[in-house]
């Protein structure tokens, strides 16, 4: 049973870590369990702000799609991460902390080992904003699109991702079919898109891509156009390396420290078809 935030005041910030808490309990809660999350005060100090979230780091780790969830703490991170990366992670939550801000103290436990971390996170009082590593990488399932049609094509947003604080995408992929119709029959297929959005710590490549404007042949099946692309995604301080094998661009995930999937998306536009 998920636990309920402790100590803020009424508003919109203590109504988003509410939902928060108990959806990161239905998705992770088997193998994560949230042990406790508190107020922790009001940020005045940002230097003072980012020097705790910085000392009391959390992410959830998956060596790999399917593995079991683990929790990497500053230790683990600090010894593993290049300085570079660290530099970048203090100026990202520098730059989404502000004073009046909420601080969130979060006490999570693997269930498997019983390793505990206590991470340090920030969030606006009206929950539009947020901080801290734990808040900006942790992830929940996406699992819807969005279509936008126009005459002879057919554009859908996947979400993916969403940020587990606020539900809101965190990384998405817009995949376009273009039907080329001659007399109400599908005489050509085109990908004309195939672009992502990512939040911060996050990456994503797809394959094909339309490159300079120019389209990507796709299947004619019937009367109708349909394209696929493959893609990969990677959280917190994962990469991704584009490896040419044949002629055709393949995805290797790099790093440790997050979470990453891979997976096909298709979208189909047909001739002599209205509305």
């Amino acid at each position: 049973m998920a636990i309920t935030v402790k100590g803020f005041p009424p508003g919109p910030a203590e109504d988003a870590l509410n939902a928060a808490v108990s959806n990161l309990d239905g998705f992770y809660g088997s193998q994560i369990g949230i042990v406790s999350a508190s107020f922790h005060g009001i940020v005045t100090d940002i230097a003072h702000a980012v020097s705790e979230m910085m000392s009391h780091l959390a992410i959830i780790d998956e060596a790999s799609p399917g593995a079991p969830f683990t929790i990497a703490a500053t230790t683990d991170i600090m010894g593993a991460i290049a300085p570079s990366r660290l530099d970048e992670l203090r100026q990202t939550i520098e730059f989404n902390v502000a004073a009046g801000d909420y601080l969130v103290a979060i006490r999570l436990r693997e269930v498997a080992g019983g390793k505990e971390v206590l991470t340090v996170n920030s969030i606006r009082p009206d929950a539009k904003t947020f901080s801290g590593l734990f808040f900006l990488t942790t992830v929940l399932p996406g699992g819807f699109s969005l279509g936008v049609h126009r005459p002879n094509t057919n554009c859908q947003k996947f979400v993916l991702v969403n940020y587990a604080l606020t539900n809101i995408p965190k990384i998405s992929l817009e995949v376009c079919a273009r039907a080329v119709c001659e007399g109400g029959k599908c005489v050509g297929c085109l990908l004309t898109s195939a672009t992502g959005d990512v939040g911060v710590f996050a990456d994503l490549k797809v394959s094909p891509e339309p490159k300079d404007g120019k389209p990507v042949d796709g299947t004619i099946a019937g009367n109708c156009c349909v394209v696929t692309v493959s893609y990969v995604w990677v959280t917190g301080f994962k990469s991704i390396k584009v490896v040419e094998v044949a002629g055709k661009q393949t995805f290797e995930i790099e790093g440790h420290f997050g979470r990453s999937d891979s997976g096909f998306r298709s979208v189909e536009e047909c001739c002599g078809v209205s509305g």
